[in-house]
Formats: C-alpha cells, structure tokens, sequence
C-alpha cells in the first residue's frame, strides 16, 4: 500500500522537478492561465517571493519541463514538456487543495533524501574520478 494518497506519476513529479516549495507554487499559477507571460518580477509580486528565490526557482522549472521561457526571452509561461507531467499537474492541483499536509510532507521527506544521498553521491565519485586518473 502506497504511503501518499498520490499517483506515480505525481510522485515522480514532486520527487525530480518540484524541489522547492517556491517551484510549487510557481506552477501552480502559471497553470491557471499559460497564455499568461509572467516575469519573475510579476510572480515576486504576486507570491510574495523574494526574486532571486523565484529566479532559481524558474531555472529549475525550466530545466524539468514544467514552464518555458518565451520569445522575449525575460518572461515565463507554463508549458509542460509531455501529457504525462501535464496530468501529473493537473494531480498536483487537487492534491494542493484537498491533501495539502500530505502533499508538503512529502516534498519534505524528498528534500530531507536530497540532503542524505548527496554525500554518498559526492563519495562514490570520488572513486569514479580517481578510477579516471588512474586509467588516463
């Protein structure tokens, strides 16, 4: 039995392109309207976010699939990169409505494994980059 009320789908999507709660909320609004070109001084304003925490945030958005940046290059619409992270979104939604404790409990627990599994990923390649040298 799963230990969230959510989808696999969701859960990928929250474990590999919502790493933040400021990415979470970014999307959020942007999926309201996409034919809505937002800056990121306009979701500063809007969520209440300091703007280097939303312009970090976007590059991640942008990097996962999630939003694009337009033609001018300085704004950002909601565009998700498959049917699958769209319907994952669309998930998203209602879980950010109905199961929100759950939902920011598991963003959490996400966060908490980034933190434990980046040393243990720095120390294997270690060994990766040694086996390098030792070979070039």
């Amino acid at each position: 039995m799963s230990r969230t009320p959510f989808s696999e789908a969701l859960q990928r999507l929250l474990r590999d392109n919502l790493t933040s709660f400021e990415q979470l909320e970014i999307v959020l609004l942007l999926r309201r309207d996409p034919a809505i070109e937002w800056t990121p001084t306009m979701l500063c304003e809007q969520l209440s976010i300091p703007q280097e925490l939303i312009e970090g945030a976007l590059v991640g958005l942008e990097a996962g699939g999630l939003v694009c940046r337009t033609a001018s290059g300085t704004s950002f619409r909601y565009s998700p990169s498959s049917s699958t992270m769209a319907a994952a979104i669309d998930e998203l939604e209602q879980a950010h409505l109905h199961h929100r404790a759950a939902l920011l409990s598991t963003m959490s627990v996400n966060a908490i494994a980034r933190i434990r599994s980046g040393p243990m990923r720095a120390f294997a390649d270690a060994f990766i980059m040694n086996k390098k040298k030792e070979d070039g």
